[in-house]
């Protein structure tokens, strides 16, 4: 369901915020805040999934659930969404699958029977987004509120009106389809990575009409029998796909969770959703890697987060705090010998968060440019993934391998 009429989500975040402080306080709880949010749809989730990174902004157990919470949306089916289609794309409407579509936080995919030999898939927007974007962010500011009432650990002030140039970007269809084409156009000497082909011919601000991929999902049920091999490979080229782009021209797809990119038992890797993609500049890029080598060499940080990454000042406590998160992100990256990603790490990121936040509490808030923040939800989103992977790798090797932009490699090294 999504509720698009303004005083039906307001009656909704009421709901959904009651809901949050109960399952602060019961953790059982949050499957009822679960439900609430998948009524609400729009913008909100994709917001909520982005400031569970925080530390401290959510209990562990939320924070774990709402890392999924936009990549989980069950489509929308009634006779309401028909229509919409039907004054959307009133030319194609009769080659759309109503059977085969994907729902998500801001809109669905349909598969198009386009002709007899070809099929695409359209990506439609949700009725009334833009104006649903702002009464979200209206709302939003209410949490704020009260999270920073609450004894804050992060100021987030700075943060949502970033997110809110964010949500824009990912509610212009054409504006993805542009940052498709780049991505095709960037790989396109990769044969085991595969982007859809944009049709701009046929899309618009709300709609995205795009070739059709066919491919397998990471769930668990997909990897059950997948041979080890397989295994490496896909967590190499995954990890190569993500951040070759980004380390080589700044070019980070900032929403990396496992429902936007599928595999094939070749090991080829299939890239989707492209409204989050984000442009970073030379400092930061150089800075990232400027704050891998200190980690690495256990050399001093300080001067890094101020110079490359626009930090303010920090004291001792908060810039160790920081050094704690950093070095768990970089970890798998520090360290030599092949290894399996534990599943223990996400539990173990969740408890250390928990920790920092307490911590940053008693030593005042701190203020997180956004950049970062995209970089950390990046790693954790892909993180995850690499951990249901199970690929065997040396992942030092294999960081600097990208980082240091080497020939791409069709197998593990």
């Amino acid at each position: 369901m999504l509720i698009k009429q303004e005083r039906a989500r307001d009656l909704a975040y009421l709901n959904s915020l009651w809901k949050l402080f109960r399952a602060l306080h019961q953790p059982e709880s949050i499957e009822a805040l679960w439900f609430s949010l998948m009524e609400l749809k729009g913008p909100i989730l994709k917001i909520v999934q982005v400031l569970s990174g925080i530390p401290g902004l959510w209990s562990a157990s939320i924070a774990a659930r709402l890392q999924l919470v936009s990549s989980t949306c069950s489509p929308l089916s009634s006779f309401a969404w028909a229509e919409h289609l039907k004054s959307e794309v009133p030319h194609w409407y009769s080659k759309f699958s109503l059977k085969e579509c994907y729902g998500g936080a801001l809109g669905q995919v349909h598969k198009v029977f386009w002709n007899e030999t070809e099929f695409r898939a359209c990506k439609v927007q949700y009725p009334n987004m833009h104006a649903i974007l702002k009464q979200d962010f209206q709302r939003l500011n209410l949490w704020r509120s009260v999270y920073q009432w609450w004894g804050a650990a992060v100021d987030t002030s700075e943060i949502l009106q970033y997110l809110y140039k964010i949500m824009e970007q990912e509610l212009d269809y054409q504006q993805e389809g542009e940052w498709m084409q780049w991505f095709h156009q960037h790989f396109q000497d990769i044969p085991w990575i595969h982007i859809p082909f944009y049709y701009s011919e046929a899309s618009s601000k709300n709609i995205l009409m795009m070739s059709w991929l066919q491919g397998k999902n990471f769930s668990q049920e997909a990897l059950v029998e997948l041979p080890q091999k397989i295994r490496d490979i896909l967590s190499y080229r995954l990890l190569y796909a993500w951040y070759q782009p980004f380390f080589s021209k700044g070019i980070l797809h900032a929403d990396p969770h496992m429902t936007n990119y599928m595999w094939n038992q070749e090991g080829h890797i299939y890239m989707l959703d492209f409204g989050c993609v984000q442009h970073f500049s030379p400092s930061w890029i150089e800075g990232t890697k400027a704050l891998y080598t200190a980690l690495l060499n256990k050399e001093e940080t300080q001067g890094i987060y101020y110079e490359y990454f626009g930090f303010s000042p920090l004291s001792e406590v908060q810039k160790a705090c920081i050094d704690q998160w950093a070095k768990f992100l970089y970890g798998p990256f520090l360290v030599e010998g092949p290894r399996i990603l534990p599943e223990s790490m996400t539990q173990n990121g969740l408890h250390l968060l928990k920790q920092l936040h307490h911590t940053l509490q008693c030593h005042g808030p701190v203020r997180i440019p956004l950049e970062f923040l995209l970089l950390d939800r990046s790693c954790i989103a892909l993180g995850s993934t690499l951990i249901r992977l199970k690929g065997a790798l040396c992942w030092k090797t294999c960081f600097q391998s990208v980082m240091e932009e080497d020939i791409p490699k069709p197998y593990p090294l």
